[in-house]
C-alpha cells in the first residue's frame, strides 16, 4: 500500500483486537481508493471543461462526467 497499490486488503481471520485492526485497515484502504478515484474524475472533469470550445461540447460532456463523480 505504501507503494500506491490501494487494491491490497488484509485477510481478517480473527475477532480480537488484531482482527479489528485488520478491518480498520481495509476500510481505510477502500476510502483512500475511493478518494483517489473521485480526485482523478474531478481532474478529468476540469481538464475537459477547460478544453471545451462550445456550449454543445459542455452539454455533451457534463452528464457522463457527473455520472462518474456521483454514482
Amino acid at each position: 500500500m505504501a507503494a500506491g497499490n490501494l487494491d491490497k486488503r488484509v485477510r481478517v481471520l480473527r475477532r480480537d483486537e488484531l482482527g479489528a485492526l485488520g478491518q480498520a485497515f481495509n476500510r481505510m484502504a477502500a476510502e483512500l481508493a475511493d478518494r483517489r478515484r473521485r480526485g482523478a474524475a474531478l481532474d478529468r472533469f476540469q481538464s475537459l471543461l477547460a478544453s471545451s470550445h462550445s456550449m454543445q461540447e459542455l452539454y455533451d460532456l457534463v452528464p457522463p462526467l457527473c455520472d462518474a463523480l456521483f454514482p
